[in-house]
């Protein structure tokens, strides 16, 4: 079997996976348009170094003033959520800029996974608008979801399937083709510090490379959106670390939403920080700043 080739799924799992995949990971399958696209949104390298996560989130925006997002603009207004009769969101309202790297903060139970599956139109609101480069979810699902890479907390794999041929499936699902699919999974195997473990089967995975695997299945499209439940869960210090830093540097490339309950993360890779409480925006803050032995100086409401 060449490089590259690898598990083909049988026609009943391939309609499962394209399915049960579409709406958790921004994917738009042929069938929903009549349609396939080829074209991937476009990807603006930065010459700027590698960034520490210890750097103030000054310097990542000094980072993000060299190049320019295309696309990413994401306004959300009076979203709502509620299961029986408890109330999970209640009218959360704001708005990230092209280019940004905001944190969504909040206690377990704050609401804000439930606010990322409706973003990425995986669950229905109840009430509010959410639109993304003018697309509204709501009327134009399809280009909305073509936009955004998604991360959720918790997403099954197939065991079976190898990281490189799990990689090779997804690109295929999201348009990318021949030389331009080899060389985005070659990009992202490296960038989610996944070489050495192209062979191995996603089963056989610890908790945090899967999660570094389905992180570049996220960005393997090239999104302007990038939408991130939990991204570290699971990691130990140094995958931590170097996952931030690989946050961090999206800041001009394309807007991310990172979900978290630490401020101290979410402060060492964001601008700003959207903090939602018992399903309420509560503020809208510059990140603080990560200070030397990993304090966290106050914020500064926007």
């Amino acid at each position: 079997m060449a490089e590259g080739e690898g598990f083909e799924p049988p026609v009943p799992l391939r309609a499962h996976m394209i399915s049960s995949h579409a709406h958790s990971t921004g994917l738009c399958h042929p069938s929903e348009t009549g349609r396939r696209t080829d074209k991937a949104p476009v990807f603006l390298e930065s010459g700027a170094g590698k960034l520490s996560t210890s750097e103030a989130p000054s310097q990542i925006r000094r980072e993000a003033a060299s190049v320019s997002a295309e696309g990413g603009c994401l306004i959300v207004e009076g979203l709502r959520k509620r299961f029986a009769r408890l109330e999970v969101l209640g009218g959360a309202t704001f708005r990230l800029e092209p280019g940004e790297v905001v944190g969504l903060v909040g206690a377990n139970g704050a609401g804000k996974t439930t606010l990322l599956r409706m973003l990425a139109g995986c669950l229905p609101p109840d009430g509010g608008r959410v639109r993304l480069d003018g697309f509204d979810l709501a009327e134009h699902p399809v280009e909305v979801r073509r936009r955004l890479g998604y991360l959720p907390e918790n997403q099954p794999v197939y065991p079976e399937m190898r990281v490189r041929e799990y990689l090779k499936f997804r690109a295929r699902l999201k348009g990318l083709h021949g030389a331009t699919r080899r060389k985005r999974i070659r990009e992202m195997l490296h960038l989610c510090g996944l070489r050495g473990l192209e062979r191995a089967p996603m089963g056989r995975l610890s908790r945090g490379q899967v999660r570094r695997a389905l992180l570049a299945d996220a960005l393997l499209g090239h999104p302007p959106l990038l939408l991130l439940d939990e991204p570290t869960a699971g990691l130990d210090e140094e995958q931590r670390g170097r996952t931030l830093e690989l946050i961090g540097r999206q800041a001009g490339r394309r807007t991310v939403l990172m979900a978290t309950h630490s401020e101290r993360e979410a402060a060492g890779c964001c601008g700003r920080l959207v903090r939602l409480q018992d399903g309420r925006v509560e503020a809208v803050d510059i990140a603080p700043r990560v200070e030397e032995g990993g304090g966290v100086a106050g914020a500064t409401a926007s």
